[in-house]
């Protein structure tokens, strides 16, 4: 019995309290005891003694069965609940690492045991919070980012705690919660579980699932949400972890890449802008700049950036700013945020920078500048990047070092060829006054200097006559050739005679400003002088001098002896210049390069003070100013920016059009338009002939008359004439090949563009018929037309034109193709996702290209299409069920033929104007309507007359043919276009869309 009991008591039961009376004393009910059979009471003692263990025993059995059978159908649940953790964590942990694969990965497994219709998952960044995944109620939203910086709400309280959290009812729930939330629709859920996303860095982001029932969820829900939760915020820091890696990896792959796209350029000047557009292509920061430690001031010294020249050449003072602080302690400066930077120098131009780093540029052991980059995020340069950065300033420095050496080298190389190139210009020279003319001419060439003058003395060197003169040596005389100073005069002529060493003086004199002045020694003794001055008055830095310093000792050397040898060298001279100019003009494969040729050595070699170089463009009849050398500043001007009266030439070129063939060569008059605008010169022009045709003229100009080309020094020009002449017709006819070609590739590129983004298939729809017809034109255009499938068997209709031709028109319309199917999957009506398309494009393009759109919504179920137009020609819908004798309503401005409309609405193209407004219609389309949407390259489309298609053709086109499906409307239409045009191509692509509802179909 006490076994009994126990088996109860087990069982959650009342206890029992069995009690065994004795025979003698237990009292009988009055009726029992009535009974006279004496033996009863006890047998129903027996009997009820025997009847109760057993009940008692099958109520504990039953409830044991039933408590067995709840604790087995949990441990089932149990087990089927932990499985799909185990699948999971494993498929989780057994995931490519990608975090965006990973994000929907994780809500894939979560809606094997939840509900995951809204569900979100996003990380934090900084003190944002980015979604990588959003839903709401199975629709996609988009991923805008949210600033947890003053109002955290649930996801900034999960990032703060690493804390789960479980609404089961918002209503109720919503003022004991720890954080609000911050909610943006009209509809918000009533009950979600929020789950950090924990990670060994800490809280790396946040997973969100809600519904709309009240106690969806569970804390064991929540608890099951955090392992796989955790599980992907391991995975997803191994795939950032990754992420760095190969970053990083990228990083020194694109440092070897700058490395071997600049190794090849030993010009400093080349290189260092090269460098820049290196790296900034390779890494895209913000700003990145050269600066280099100025040898003489010990400034620092701005040489190349990505800023358009605005900071070029800046100096600042060193040790100043992280620039300053980089190079004085040698090392590599990081700042995660300049505004919390004292050492940060506010840049005006710079106004969007938040993070620094400064890599000090080292060669040898010093330090030659430092590298600065910058970036628009914060903390963009972690001391992670140390190591890439500094490998980054070695490449830099060392290029920067290769091509110092290979400038030093190459000056020096330059120095020995100037020096020959003065001995032997000047030893042609015809007499002592050619000598130093020459001498006078070239060292600026050679030099640089602004002005350069040749003086001769006596053997007492009291005073000096000025022998050549280039440039202006004083702004208070009319300084000339013949002109006497004294060395008293000049006060770096008084000190040069102490030593007969070169010297820079600090004082003008009688001149306008201080001069370098170099002894002329020949054999010893001092034959004159070299007077040279800089634009800016500065003086010459010692390598400047000792390259003066050697011009003027060559100088010295030739004028000593030209006189003996001029007189036997004067066709080997005249040869030997011609051959230069030859070799020179036909190494140039362009008409610039020719004309700098030219313009650098006519005036050496024929002896001219200035000259013009004029090209004629086809079979016109003017001139175009090619380049000049030697006249005023508003005449050279005039002649870079091509503002002479070209058309002055026209007599001239008709008059040698007409007599090419028996025209001797010879110097003859500028036109008077174009004489006038040189200035007050002697002047005479050249005839450039190449193939008995005039290609152009070489104007040549003299102070004095004596001085323009005459025996020689004609023949010389006359030489650089004829090979100019050659060498402009080739490289024109090379310019003309090459856009030929290069126009080719283009064309062809585009229509491959555009072909490729057309459908690739055309919906079948029952009852219904739909067509496209698309012809490139050889001037390929921007047109598109696009079917975008949408839920419940919608479809949006597409049709567009880009207003322009070639590849950036067909680059626009790729682009304009992609944000229209982008913007079709967030279900906005027509109007509205035109609306959204023109804001992105004018956020993201710079272009001036706008496009027409017409978009339709197609619903044929309810056949109803719901359509927009964005500036596009409106499309025009066949009525089949019209009455052609009824009167229209509206006026018929465009001239419509009956039964024949115009879909309403015409907005404006995207592209053009930000917050434009346009207006959604909608239209039910009967059995046997015709909708045909087109472009204007249809209506456009030119014959041999110059007569176009038109709107009415079209029409008619179409009112002919409406009763013919969908495909051979559209066949018919491009037939009727092609027929009319004939042998005339198409200057303009042409595309058309044609929707019928067939008339035999009955839903």
């Amino acid at each position: 019995m006490s076994d009994i009991c126990r088996s109860v008591t087990s069982l959650h039961l009342p206890p029992c309290h069995f009690k065994f009376a004795r025979p003698a004393t237990f009292q009988y009910p009055r009726h029992v005891l009535s009974l006279t059979n004496p033996s009863l009471p006890f047998i129903a003692t027996l009997l009820l003694l025997a009847i109760v263990p057993s009940v008692v025993a099958s109520i504990a059995v039953l409830l044991y069965l039933r408590r067995r059978g709840e604790s087995r159908r949990y441990l089932q649940a149990r087990v089927q609940e932990l499985k799909l953790i185990s699948d999971a964590v494993r498929a989780i942990a057994s995931a490519r690492l990608d975090e965006d694969e990973l994000c929907k990965l994780v809500r894939d497994q979560v809606a094997r045991f939840i509900d995951a219709d809204t569900f979100q998952i996003g990380l934090f960044e900084g003190t944002y919070y980015i979604p990588r995944l959003r839903f709401n109620r199975s629709v996609g939203m988009p991923l805008e980012p949210f600033d947890l910086a003053h109002n955290g709400g649930i996801f900034g309280y999960l990032r703060e705690s690493g804390r789960w959290l479980l609404v089961r009812d918002f209503d109720r729930e919503l003022a004991m919660l720890p954080a609000k939330p911050r909610y943006i629709n009209e509809n918000p859920p009533k009950s979600a579980i929020f789950v950090p996303l924990v990670a060994v860095e800490g809280v790396i982001g946040a997973m969100a699932i809600q519904s709309d029932t009240v106690g969806a969820f569970t804390e064991s829900h929540a608890r099951l949400l955090s392992i796989i939760a955790n599980q992907a915020a391991a995975a997803i820091q191994n795939a950032r972890a990754l992420k760095r890696e190969r970053e990083r990896a990228r990083q020194f792959e694109l440092v070897s890449q700058v490395a071997g796209d600049t190794a090849l350029i030993l010009n400093i000047n080349t290189l260092l802008p090269r460098l820049i557009e290196a790296m900034q292509g390779a890494f895209g920061y913000y700003f990145m700049g050269i600066f280099l430690i100025d040898d003489e001031t010990g400034e620092v010294v701005c040489r190349a950036s990505t800023s358009n020249g605005e900071l070029v050449n800046r100096r600042m003072k060193s040790g100043i700013g992280l620039i300053g602080a980089s190079i004085s302690t040698q090392g590599i400066l990081v700042s995660p945020d300049v505004r919390n930077d004292p050492r940060y120098l506010h840049e005006p131009s710079l106004p969007d920078t938040r993070s620094e780093a400064v890599v000090p540029l080292m060669v040898a052991g010093q330090p030659i500048g430092a590298l600065d980059l910058q970036s628009t995020r914060l903390n963009d340069f972690t001391h992670s990047d140390t190591r890439f950065l500094e490998i980054l300033g070695q490449q830099v420095a060392v290029a920067i070092e290769d091509a110092r050496l290979y400038e030093a080298e190459r000056e020096q190389a330059w120095q020995s060829n100037a020096l020959l190139q003065v001995a032997e210009i000047s030893s042609r020279a015809e007499d002592l006054d050619d000598a130093v003319t020459a001498v006078a001419r070239i060292v600026p060439k050679l030099s640089g200097v602004a002005m350069c003058a040749v003086l001769t003395t006596d053997e007492h060197a009291e005073q000096f006559v000025i022998a050549a003169l280039e440039g202006r040596i004083s702004d208070y005389e009319n300084l000339g050739a013949g002109d006497t100073l004294l060395a008293d005069d000049v006060p770096a002529l008084r000190q040069m005679l102490v030593d007969h060493q070169p010297v820079m003086s600090a004082e003008c004199g009688r001149l306008s400003q201080p001069m370098l002045a170099l002894p002329l020694l020949g054999q010893g003794r001092l034959v004159g002088a070299l007077l040279a001055c800089q634009d800016d008055g500065l003086a010459f830095n010692p390598r400047r001098i000792d390259m003066m310093y050697g011009l003027a000792n060559q100088a010295a050397l030739v004028i000593d002896s030209v006189r003996a040898r001029v007189a036997q060298k004067d066709e080997a001279w005249i040869t030997a210049a011609l051959l230069q100019v030859a070799q020179a003009v036909n190494q140039s494969d362009n008409l610039s390069a020719i004309a700098e040729t030219v313009m650098s050595l006519t005036p050496l070699l024929v002896g001219v003070d200035a000259c013009a170089l004029f090209v004629r463009e086809g079979q016109d009849t003017i001139l175009r100013a090619l380049r000049g050398y030697g006249f005023a500043a508003e005449a050279q001007q005039a002649i870079a920016q091509n503002e002479l009266p070209m058309a002055a030439w026209r007599n001239w070129v008709l008059e040698h059009d007409n007599d090419a063939l028996n025209k001797t060569l010879a110097l003859e008059p500028v036109p008077e338009r174009i004489a006038s605008r040189l200035g007050d010169w002697n002047l005479a022009v050249l005839p450039l002939i190449a193939k008995n045709q005039l290609v152009g003229a070489l104007i040549v100009a003299a102070r004095n008359a004596s001085q323009l080309p005459h025996d020689r020094t004609f023949r010389i020009l006359l030489g650089i004439g004829q090979q100019s002449a050659v060498a402009m017709d080739n490289a024109r006819l090379q310019l003309a090949l090459f856009e030929r070609r290069r126009l080719e590739q283009e064309l062809n590129f585009a229509r491959d563009i555009q072909r490729s983004f057309l459908p690739k298939e055309i919906p079948q729809v029952a009852g219904w018929s739909l067509a496209p017809a698309w012809q490139a034109a050889r001037q390929v255009g921007g047109d598109f037309y696009d079917v975008i499938p949408l839920p419940n068997g919608r479809y949006n209709l597409v049709i567009a034109d880009v207003a322009d031709k070639g590849v950036p028109a067909a680059l626009f319309m790729a682009m304009s193709r992609t944000l229209v199917r982008s913007a079709a999957f967030e279900n906005y009506p027509p109007a509205a996702l035109l609306t959204r398309v023109n804001q992105i494009i004018l956020n993201d393009s710079n272009t001036d290209l706008f496009v027409t759109v017409f978009l339709a919504r197609w619903d044929p179920a309810s056949n109803e299409l719901a359509f927009s137009n964005a500036g596009h020609n409106p499309p025009l819908i066949f009525r089949a069920a019209c009455d052609e004798n009824e009167a229209r309503v509206e006026p018929n401005e465009y001239d419509l033929l009956p039964c024949i409309d115009q879909l309403p609405v015409r907005g404006i193209a995207l592209g053009v104007v930000a917050g434009i407004k346009l207006k959604d219609e909608l239209l039910t389309l009967h059995a046997g309507d015709v909708v045909l949407f087109y472009t204007d390259g249809i209506i456009d489309a030119l014959n041999s007359n110059n007569e176009e298609f038109g709107l009415q053709r079209l029409q008619e086109v179409l009112k002919t043919t409406a009763a013919l499906p969908a495909t051979e409307i559209a066949n018919a239409i491009m037939s009727a276009v092609s027929y009319f045009a004939g042998d005339e191509p198409p200057f303009d692509d042409q595309t058309l869309l044609v929707l019928k509802r067939e008339a035999s179909y009955e839903l």
